[in-house]
């Protein structure tokens, strides 16, 4: 290689520079000093922060893998995409802090106990909210009605209940809707909206007549009050007992001068038929504060028969004493024995006797025995009337 000589002219027009600062540069020859470098590098790192400005912090920051772009590929294809997709695998440790529903509470919570909770953030049968417990109960807690069941369509139950898997009983809807029922097993009962009916039925709601019982021997129910009346034995009219009534009624003796104290009488009015039964209480006598015998001295009842009988008719005396037939022939031995009689369409009572040829007629055929004060004359039988 020849040596180029170095003339005084070259240096003169600036061919040759003195120092890098009196380069002058070109269009197509650039000449990079440090400046221009550190200028560049400038450009290149930008505004990245100082942990990340150079290849090393760079390279450390993608776990020095060379293959980061396929790595973070496969990475992204085991994630469940947004709009949906199929978990392959079991979720462990997972626990719920709540899904908040955008607004000011949280509206569902999945414990660590496995319980969910909407509307509630923890387990209480006081705080509203529906709990699904993972013991397999259900609570619904509200502050009016808890729960609605629906069915559409078809009559049938609306809810079932099951014991070990079988079916136990069920409550469901008939009549198209119009009968709701409850039946456990074979037999249930039902309430009929149309025919304003409680009634035995069977597992779909329908009648079961004659079959189910109400109460047992050693489970009774207590009262029964009805408005109405009760059919015993049939459905008919002969078999319905619309009345039931116990009581008490207020009988006196008179022999028309004086009159006795006050003796009970005790009444049992089972639908048309009243019994009655008396006089109550331990001393079962009439006593009369004077004595007297013949025309004038006939004895009578005072008070009235607790309802108006249908038709005439006569109880006859079970025990007596005191008293003879107001024409002087004594009752004993006779065949003759008192009869407290009444009148059709009258209230009103009679003391007669078994062979009044009047019948039981408002005579008061009966007066008092010789000087007795004690007059015993107790009754026991029934009669008919329309009250």
């Amino acid at each position: 290689m020849a040596i180029q000589k170095l003339t005084v002219d070259a240096l003169a027009d600036n061919t040759i520079a003195a120092n890098s600062d009196d380069l002058q540069e070109g269009t197509g020859n650039l000449y990079y000093t440090d400046a221009r470098a550190d200028a560049r590098v400038a450009l290149l790192v930008d505004s990245a922060p100082s942990t990340l400005d150079t290849l090393n912090e760079l390279a450390a920051a993608l776990g020095d893998d060379p293959n980061f772009a396929t790595t973070v590929s496969a990475s992204i294809a085991d994630k469940l995409p947004l709009a949906g997709g199929t978990m392959t695998g079991v979720i462990a440790g997972f626990q719920s802090t709540g899904i908040d529903d955008n607004a000011t509470s949280t509206a569902m919570t999945l414990d660590a106990s496995g319980n969910l909770l909407v509307g509630k953030t923890a387990l209480s049968d006081t705080t509203a909210g529906i709990s699904l417990e993972s013991n397999g109960r259900f609570k619904a807690i509200r502050n009016s009605n808890s729960g609605y069941f629906g069915r559409l369509g078809s009559d049938g139950p609306i809810v079932n209940f099951a014991k070990d898997g079988t079916t136990a009983g069920s409550i469901g809807v008939a009549q198209s809707g119009d009968r709701t029922y409850f039946s456990g097993g074979s037999y249930g009962i039902a309430s009929d909206t149309s025919e304003a009916t409680i009634m035995p039925c069977g597992t779909t709601g329908g009648g079961n007549d004659g079959v189910v019982s109400l109460g047992k021997s050693d489970a009774r129910f207590k009262d029964l009050t009805l408005s109405g009346g009760i059919y015993l034995g049939g459905t008919g009219s002969a078999n319905k007992l619309d009345d039931v009534e116990t009581g008490t009624f207020d009988v006196r003796l008179t022999d028309g001068t004086n009159t006795s104290d006050i003796k009970q009488f005790a009444y049992v009015k089972t639908g048309d038929a009243v019994h009655i039964h008396g006089p109550l209480g331990g001393v079962s006598y009439f006593v009369l504060s004077a004595t007297g015998t013949g025309a004038g001295a006939n004895l009578s009842f005072t008070g009235t028969l607790p309802y108006v009988p249908t038709d005439e008719g006569g109880i006859v005396s079970s025990s007596f004493r005191g008293m003879r037939c107001s024409n002087g022939t004594s009752i004993i031995g006779n065949g003759i024995m008192p009869v407290l009689g009444w009148r059709s369409g009258s209230a009103a009572m009679y003391l007669d006797h078994t062979k009044d040829e009047n019948s039981y007629s408002s005579d008061n055929n009966m007066e008092r025995d010789s000087t007795r004060t004690n007059i015993v004359v107790n009754f026991n039988g029934w009669y008919r009337t329309d009250g």
